[in-house]
């Protein structure tokens, strides 16, 4: 195994350990970051949900971002289990979550 993949796996290491801990002790974003979460999924990676499905995620957010992004990912008619399609929402969504918790990406 060479470095860059080291790193690549311990970076999915800490991923899986902090959705672990969210789901553990749920992590609720707040209405802003909910909010520009949303806005950047739609902006940067063409996720734009309807009027509908944003009140309904906004109304019951998930609290994990594993959870957050198939969400969102299934409100858009996407299935989770495309991870070439999965992985850029999840990144985004672990970042902000990240964020929320205090911890630093």
């Amino acid at each position: 195994m060479n470095r860059s993949q080291r790193n690549k796996s311990q970076y999915a290491s800490e991923q899986n350990t902090f959705v672990d801990e969210c789901k553990d002790n749920p992590l609720k974003l707040s209405e802003k970051m909910l909010d520009g979460l949303l806005s950047t999924l739609c902006i940067e990676l063409g996720y734009c949900l309807s009027p509908k499905a944003r009140t309904t995620i906004l109304n019951n957010p998930p609290t994990d971002p594993d959870s957050f992004a198939r969400r969102v990912m299934e409100l858009e008619g996407v299935g989770p289990e495309d991870k070439e399609m999965f992985a850029p929402v999840f990144e985004h969504t672990y970042n902000v979550f990240r964020k929320a918790s205090g911890k630093n990406t």
